[in-house]
C-alpha cells in the first residue's frame, strides 16, 4: 500500500511540474542605461497560470534590471501573456534572454514585445505626462 501511494505521489508531481513551463535563466546578466518593457506572449489558457512561473519571471528579470513593480499575468484574448518593465536594463541582453524563452519552448511561448527606450527619455517623457496630468 506505501508503495502505492508513493507512485501515485510521484506521478501527482511530475504531473504538475509538466503543466509549468521550463523558463532558461539569461546567459548573459548585467544591466544597462534603458527602460524595456516586455509583453511575454505565450500559447497558455489564461485561465491555467500559475504564480510560479511569475515568480520565476521575476527571479531572471531581475538579473538584467530594475524590475517596476511585479510581473503581470495579462488576459489577451484568452491567452496567458506576462507584462513587465525593467529600467537600468540592457536592451540586448534582454532581447537575448527572451529570445532563449521562445527557442525553448516554440509551442508554449510565441515570439514577443519588447521595447527599448533610453532611460533620460523616458523619464523625461514620465516628468512631461506628470505635468500636463497635473494641470489638467
Amino acid at each position: 500500500m506505501e508503495r502505492l501511494l508513493f507512485a501515485f505521489l510521484v506521478i501527482g508531481v511530475i504531473a504538475v511540474s509538466s503543466c509549468v513551463p521550463g523558463l532558461p535563466p539569461p546567459k548573459d546578466i548585467g544591466t544597462g542605461d534603458k527602460h524595456v518593457s516586455v509583453g511575454l506572449i505565450t500559447a497558455l489558457p489564461y485561465d491555467n497560470r500559475t504564480s510560479d512561473m511569475e515568480t520565476k519571471i521575476e527571479k531572471y528579470v531581475s538579473k538584467l534590471g530594475t524590475l517596476e513593480g511585479t510581473v503581470r499575468a495579462i488576459d489577451n484574448s484568452g491567452q496567458l501573456q506576462y507584462n513587465f518593465t525593467l529600467s537600468n536594463a540592457n536592451c540586448t541582453k534582454v532581447k537575448s534572454w527572451i529570445t532563449d524563452v521562445v527557442n525553448s519552448g516554440p509551442d508554449i511561448f510565441l515570439p514577443s514585445i519588447v521595447e527599448c527606450v533610453p532611460n533620460k527619455l523616458y523619464l523625461k517623457e514620465k516628468a512631461t505626462d506628470t505635468d500636463n496630468t497635473t494641470k489638467t
